[in-house]
């Protein structure tokens, strides 16, 4: 999508609001290091917690969950991890591809 027609859509979903002023910056490319980082799903159990009034039984649960199904979900955030870091690995080279070799006309 071209920025645009990004804009474009953004105003027909925009409410009726003014967006003249909106501008679409362009962004830096993300280095291949960082998505190969983010490619790997690692979850923090200090992180699984209730913010409920009285979430503390709640927290309890969710860690007790957690705990029961660490296998299935170890099995599982590992062959995701492995896609994903496949689809990374193919993008780098992909893109070392396109970098080193002239298009063909």
């Amino acid at each position: 999508m071209k920025p645009e027609e990004a804009l474009e859509r953004a105003q027909r979903a925009s409410f009726g609001e003014d967006l003249s002023g909106f501008v679409v910056e362009p962004t830096d490319r993300i280095p291949m290091e960082k998505l190969m980082e983010w490619a790997v799903i690692e979850t923090d159990p200090a992180l699984v917690r209730s913010t409920r009034r009285l979430g503390g039984p709640i927290t309890w649960l969710k860690r007790a969950l957690r705990h029961l199904l660490r296998q299935e979900l170890g099995q599982a955030y590992a062959q995701q991890s492995r896609f994903n870091l496949i689809v990374a690995t193919r993008l780098a080279v992909l893109e070392d591809r396109a970098e080193h070799d002239p298009p063909s006309t």
